[in-house]
Protein backbone atom coordinates (compact mmCIF):
# COMPACT_ATOMS: atom_id res chain seq x y z
CA UNK A 1 0.00 0.00 0.00
CA UNK A 2 1.25 3.48 -0.83
CA UNK A 3 2.67 5.01 2.34
CA UNK A 4 4.82 7.78 3.74
CA UNK A 5 6.91 7.79 6.90
CA UNK A 6 8.23 11.03 8.32
CA UNK A 7 11.12 10.43 10.73
CA UNK A 8 13.16 12.65 13.00
CA UNK A 9 16.06 10.89 14.77
CA UNK A 10 17.30 12.69 17.88
CA UNK A 11 20.40 11.32 19.61
CA UNK A 12 20.25 12.24 23.30
CA UNK A 13 23.19 13.73 25.15
CA UNK A 14 24.84 15.24 22.07
CA UNK A 15 25.75 18.85 22.77
CA UNK A 16 27.98 19.72 19.83
CA UNK A 17 26.13 20.82 16.69
CA UNK A 18 28.62 19.18 14.31
CA UNK A 19 28.34 15.84 16.12
CA UNK A 20 24.54 16.04 15.95
CA UNK A 21 24.70 16.77 12.20
CA UNK A 22 27.08 13.83 11.71
CA UNK A 23 24.64 11.46 13.43
CA UNK A 24 21.64 12.76 11.51
CA UNK A 25 23.61 12.37 8.28
CA UNK A 26 24.02 8.68 9.12
CA UNK A 27 20.23 8.30 9.18
CA UNK A 28 19.85 10.21 5.92
CA UNK A 29 22.53 8.02 4.30
CA UNK A 30 20.58 4.87 5.23
CA UNK A 31 17.43 6.40 3.74
CA UNK A 32 19.24 7.50 0.57
CA UNK A 33 20.75 4.04 0.03
CA UNK A 34 17.31 2.41 0.39
CA UNK A 35 16.33 3.66 -3.07
CA UNK A 36 12.99 5.04 -1.88
CA UNK A 37 11.77 8.50 -2.79
CA UNK A 38 12.58 10.80 0.11
CA UNK A 39 12.62 14.46 1.03
CA UNK A 40 14.93 15.97 3.63
CA UNK A 41 13.53 18.97 5.50
CA UNK A 42 14.88 21.09 8.34
CA UNK A 43 13.49 18.89 11.13
CA UNK A 44 12.69 15.51 9.57
CA UNK A 45 12.88 13.31 6.49
CA UNK A 46 9.89 11.88 4.62
CA UNK A 47 10.26 8.46 2.98
CA UNK A 48 7.70 7.29 0.41
CA UNK A 49 6.94 3.81 -0.88
CA UNK A 50 5.42 0.52 0.16
CA UNK A 51 4.56 0.37 3.87
CA UNK A 52 6.68 -2.61 4.94
CA UNK A 53 9.71 -1.41 3.01
CA UNK A 54 9.73 2.19 4.24
CA UNK A 55 8.94 1.12 7.81
CA UNK A 56 11.99 -1.14 7.69
CA UNK A 57 14.10 1.72 6.31
CA UNK A 58 12.98 4.02 9.15
CA UNK A 59 13.90 1.33 11.69
CA UNK A 60 17.33 0.88 10.08
CA UNK A 61 17.92 4.65 10.22
CA UNK A 62 16.98 4.74 13.90
CA UNK A 63 19.24 1.79 14.75
CA UNK A 64 22.16 3.24 12.76
CA UNK A 65 22.00 6.47 14.77
CA UNK A 66 21.70 4.47 17.98
CA UNK A 67 24.75 2.37 17.11
CA UNK A 68 26.83 5.43 16.18
CA UNK A 69 25.88 7.46 19.26
CA UNK A 70 25.86 6.91 23.01
CA UNK A 71 22.95 4.54 22.51
CA UNK A 72 20.10 6.81 23.55
CA UNK A 73 18.01 7.94 20.60
CA UNK A 74 14.44 9.12 20.28
CA UNK A 75 12.83 8.95 16.84
CA UNK A 76 9.59 10.76 16.18
CA UNK A 77 7.66 9.03 13.43
CA UNK A 78 4.52 9.97 11.52
CA UNK A 79 2.95 7.36 9.27
CA UNK A 80 0.42 7.86 6.48
CA UNK A 81 -1.09 5.17 4.28
CA UNK A 82 -3.71 5.25 1.55
CA UNK A 83 -4.33 5.08 -2.15
CA UNK A 84 -4.64 8.86 -2.69
CA UNK A 85 -1.88 10.26 -0.50
CA UNK A 86 -0.13 12.32 -3.14
CA UNK A 87 3.64 12.63 -3.11
CA UNK A 88 5.67 15.00 -0.99
CA UNK A 89 7.03 16.59 -4.17
CA UNK A 90 3.50 17.18 -5.40
CA UNK A 91 2.46 18.77 -2.10
CA UNK A 92 5.52 21.01 -1.88
CA UNK A 93 5.16 22.13 -5.50
CA UNK A 94 1.56 23.08 -4.86
CA UNK A 95 2.51 25.09 -1.77
CA UNK A 96 5.45 26.80 -3.44
CA UNK A 97 3.36 27.88 -6.41
CA UNK A 98 1.13 29.84 -4.04
CA UNK A 99 4.02 31.89 -2.68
Amino acid sequence: MKSAVDIQCLPLGVAEKEELYKLVDIAIDIIEKSGHDYTVAAFSTTIEGELEEIWNTALKAHKAVQNASSGNVISYIKLATGNNLGSTTEKLKRQNEGN
